[in-house]
């Protein structure tokens, strides 16, 4: 599972191999500490304020894949803005270009040094550290870039927007909405499907996709305690799926991109708004 961090005024993204829907909060707040990002007591929360349940798992705390999780430590002090350079190296942390202008020249060198000499010798950590931008979702994205099987006869060719509606699907399933059986539909021009929501199993959730000219108009919709919630994007299909020049069928040209958009305008809205409404 990958999760975001937000440590005082560092922001990370973290993955954990080991964690799944069903591990508690516990082993995820252990697997930081241990890992050296956090010193002495610390409390995760969703919201920087309210320290979350730690006997409970992240399925119950509608925690998933892509979060971004507060790490709130009893130290005043230690609020993490200066981590220790041999913490960043042991870990393979690379920072984004904005965080390597504002550290200070002599600690940038010193964490350049000491990240070179480790790099022959460390293990592979339990918790594996990358930047905080698109390549979060690059593993993810690769599997989309073929979304049907080259030698696949079974299955007809999809055209260009059944492909950009489909790998909206995917990034459905990837934040942990599980599909309702015989709840979608596929074609030319639109598409729509239905899913149990992994904060709430009783709360319906339906991606409409219909396509309007050159744009793709997507909207999500849920059903909370009486009250309808929808959030809208709208694609440029041609932006997003292309023909790959030597099978001929279409593909995503711009698969990271298009996972970060969709996560941060769709389903992150709308697990905030379940989470907020139960």
């Amino acid at each position: 599972m990958k999760l975001r961090l937000k440590l005082g005024s560092r922001r990370l993204s973290v993955v954990l191999p080991q964690t799944t829907a069903q591990s508690s909060l516990q082993s995820v707040r252990q697997h930081i500490t241990e890992s050296g990002l956090a010193r002495g007591t610390c409390e995760l929360s969703l919201n920087g304020t309210d320290a979350l349940e730690e006997t409970r798992s992240l399925a119950e705390l509608g925690i998933v894949s892509g979060d971004l999780l507060h790490v709130l430590c009893r130290d005043e002090n230690d609020d993490q803005a200066d981590l220790p350079s041999h913490v960043l190296a042991r870990d393979n942390f690379q920072p984004s270009p904005h965080q390597e202008e504002n550290l200070p020249q002599e600690k940038e060198g010193d964490m350049k040094m000491q990240r070179s000499s480790d790099e022959t010798t460390m293990s592979e950590p339990e918790c594996q550290l990358m930047p905080d931008t698109m390549s979060h979702y690059q593993d993810f994205c690769q599997s989309l870039l073929r979304l049907v099987p080259e030698k696949d006869t079974s299955l007809p060719h999809l055209t260009q927007t059944a492909t950009l509606c489909t790998a909206l699907h995917s990034l459905m399933l990837d934040a942990g909405f599980t599909p309702v059986e015989n709840g979608h539909l596929l074609n030319d021009t639109s598409a729509k499907w239905s899913y149990n929501t992994p904060v709430n199993d009783e709360i319906r959730v339906h991606l409409a996709c219909l396509k309007m000219g050159h744009l793709l108009s997507v909207h999500g919709m849920a059903k909370i305690k009486e009250e309808k919630v929808t959030v809208s994007l709208s694609l440029q299909v041609s932006t997003h799926v292309g023909r790959d020049t030597k099978t001929g069928l279409w593909i995503l040209l711009k698969p990271a991109e298009l996972a970060v958009v969709f996560k941060d305008q769709v389903t992150h809205r709308l697990l905030t708004n379940i989470r907020t409404g139960i």
